[in-house]
């Protein structure tokens, strides 16, 4: 019997690997994408995965875009079914998301497992780019011909930053941010319009550049010098040292995706 991924979270936690945006090294890629296809065959419950993936010649991106798509939507959240409201009825913090023990993944068994098996047909076909990309915008709450141009990196380094759940929250909770929490409307049009900018920003590969070139953001940016604004859209780091050892500090990494709005 082929293990359920959404109803045996365990099979995810076990497997998180360091986030990797950019390709291996050459002396480590082998063992870098024998990892990963070893560990998505093992949550997709396909004993034959690797064998076919390596007579494919399946690229490092494609393999890991693939693994991650299995683990975040194996186990997610519908929105869609489930809704929002306040005071908030799902996790607020991304250990909780991480560890998917909360109701909410309870209550959204039928879609996860749908979802898990998707990518399962999908890594039983030779899955093109073009084919992964379609199935990460599907399980976000768009439909493929609603989203304009969709790059493989903007995919890959969104599910590397775990935003697969935050983008079909704000896709498929739209409804209810068009009213304040007194029942006053809200603008439904706008809300769509920064919506689907936020999302396709992300699916570009430009989600940095479009939240410091959008007018919101150029108008709260409006009084900093040059110098001080590239200061301020640095990715700075540092190091600080404890009894214990040496630590390292840092705000995210330079595509900011780290830097998303809450999952609620």
């Amino acid at each position: 019997m082929m293990p359920d991924i959404a109803l045996n979270p365990s099979l995810l936690g076990r497997v998180r690997l360091e986030k990797s945006g950019h390709e291996p090294r050459a002396d480590t890629a082998d063992a870098f994408v024998d990892k990963d296809m070893e560990t998505l065959a093992d949550m997709l419950g396909d004993s034959e995965l690797v064998e076919r993936f390596r007579s494919w010649s399946m690229s490092w991106k494609m393999v890991r875009t693939l693994r991650l798509l299995a683990e975040q939507a194996g186990r997610c959240i519908d929105y869609a079914a489930l809704g929002h409201g306040f005071p908030p009825q799902h996790p607020v913090d991304r250990l909780t998301y991480r560890e998917g023990n909360h109701s909410s993944f309870e209550k959204s068994l039928q879609r996860s497992n749908e979802s898990a098996e998707a990518v399962r047909k999908l890594c039983k076909t030779r899955p093109s780019e073009d084919a992964i990309c379609s199935q990460f915008v599907r399980e976000i709450g768009c439909r493929p011909d609603s989203i304009g141009p969709v790059s493989m990196d903007g995919v890959l380094l969104a599910l590397e930053n775990e935003l697969l759940l935050p983008l079909r929250s704000l896709n498929e909770g739209r409804q209810w941010m068009y009213q304040t929490l007194s029942k006053a409307p809200l603008p439904t049009a706008e809300i769509d319009r920064v919506v689907q900018e936020i999302t396709q920003s992300v699916l570009e590969n430009k989600y940095k550049f479009w939240r410091y070139n959008n007018p919101v953001g150029q108008r709260q940016l409006e009084g900093l010098s040059q110098n001080q604004l590239d200061i301020w859209q640095e990715a700075s780091c540092g190091w600080v040292k404890l009894e214990s050892g040496t630590i390292k500090i840092h705000e995210d990494e330079d595509n900011e995706l780290g830097l998303f709005l809450p999952y609620q």
